[in-house]
């Protein structure tokens, strides 16, 4: 029978791998055996339970429950205080769903929304995935990353969600320079969003701020419009979270 000691020895190293599959593109056994210093068979027998607990895809990355619990300690932060004031000021001015969206591996997921006022609506829920090959906020989650990291994670992300790519892959680099992202119809026919990234205190893109709704109610004008205010909120949350470092720090990304 174990010791007290060697159960928490083993949620230590649950963790250590946890921190890894949460750093970046898909991992193999052999490289998180390397980054965690562990031998590959024990490696192999925390993957195998914790994806039998559903806290990791059988391709190791995180899993709805790792998701969801993501989602939930969003809710318990400094974070919150900040983003909910420019979600209802964001509502107010546009009258659009507004969303903050944070990349987990290969996967985005909502952490915070503001629904829209108007009769039609988008409905955007909170803690669950969605691919990020597709929709500006996967754009811009995307967007600054090493080509070679986000190419990885766009495979990953069409691989899991059975999804193909809808569009042409986009400039990103045109992205990174105007400083936020739009697509029309091309997660759902019917709808719209433009996003922009949210830096953290060392600035990497940690979140995406966005607003979304009925595909009609975004033209030209309109979109231009919404980018200028989303930039300017996220930058305003941008010099507020540099008072939240411990909340941003980030796992170190995996050196095989």
């Amino acid at each position: 029978m174990r010791t007290d000691l060697e159960q928490i020895a083993v949620i230590a190293k649950m963790a250590d791998i946890l921190d890894v599959i949460a750093s970046g593109t898909s991992v193999n056994v052999t490289e998180i055996s390397r980054a965690v210093n562990l031998p590959r068979t024990t490696v192999y027998r925390i993957l195998h339970t914790l994806v039998a607990a559903d806290v990791v895809t059988p391709t190791y990355q995180p899993g709805s429950r790792l998701i969801r619990w993501a989602s939930q300690a969003l809710q318990h932060t400094g974070f919150s205080d900040i983003v909910i004031p420019i979600l209802q000021d964001l509502v107010g001015q546009f009258r659009q769903t507004t969303s903050v969206y944070i990349r987990t591996g290969a996967a985005r997921i909502c952490v915070h929304r503001m629904e829209g006022l108007e009769p039609l609506r988008h409905y955007v829920p909170i803690g669950v995935p969605f691919p990020l090959h597709v929709g500006s906020a996967g754009r811009v989650l995307l967007a600054w990353l090493p080509a070679e990291q986000r190419a990885g994670l766009l495979a990953e992300s069409r691989r899991w969600s059975g999804l193909s790519a809808l569009s042409d892959e986009p400039d990103w680099q045109q992205i990174a320079a105007i400083g936020w992202a739009a697509t029309l119809g091309e997660r759902d026919p019917a709808l719209a969003s433009i996003s922009v990234p949210i830096f953290d205190a060392s600035n990497q893109v940690m979140a995406a701020l966005s607003i979304s709704g009925p595909k009609e109610r975004f033209n030209d004008e309109q979109i231009h419009t919404m980018a200028i205010a989303l930039v300017a909120r996220a930058s305003s949350m941008h010099a507020r979270l540099e008072q939240l470092p411990e909340f941003w720090e980030s796992p170190h990304d995996v050196q095989p």
